[in-house]
């Protein structure tokens, strides 16, 4: 609450933060459940905006992060599926309706 130099106090040691497997809201009902991935970034901020214009479009779309051989990658996926046919099922219809050429069916296992 008390700033100094235009800065917060701290106790000198240096916080790493790593990004959470699954957002907050989504952790504890989506896993085992199955999405459909239709992007992959480096930055956590254009995974924000793409699932927003996913959203504004009317689709269930939400990002998660993901480590892969040592970086971190923001994931951007639609729908949530309580089976992997069902999940498949939605992959073709989004890639018609939202004319994508790539997108596939992950497992939420965290």
């Amino acid at each position: 609450e008390k700033v100094a130099n235009g800065k917060a106090p701290t106790d000198g040691a240096k916080e790493t933060r790593k990004p959470q497997a699954a957002l907050p809201s989504v952790a504890s009902t989506a896993v085992g459940k199955y999405t459909v991935q239709v992007a992959s970034y480096l930055s956590e901020g254009e995974a924000k905006t793409h699932a927003a214009d996913l959203k504004g479009k009317g689709w269930q779309a939400f990002y998660l992060s993901a480590d892969v051989k040592g970086k971190t990658y923001f994931r951007v996926l639609v729908g949530l599926f309580d089976s992997q046919g069902s999940a498949n099922t939605f992959r073709a219809q989004f890639m018609k309706e939202a004319n994508t050429k790539n997108a596939l069916v992950q497992k939420i296992v965290q």
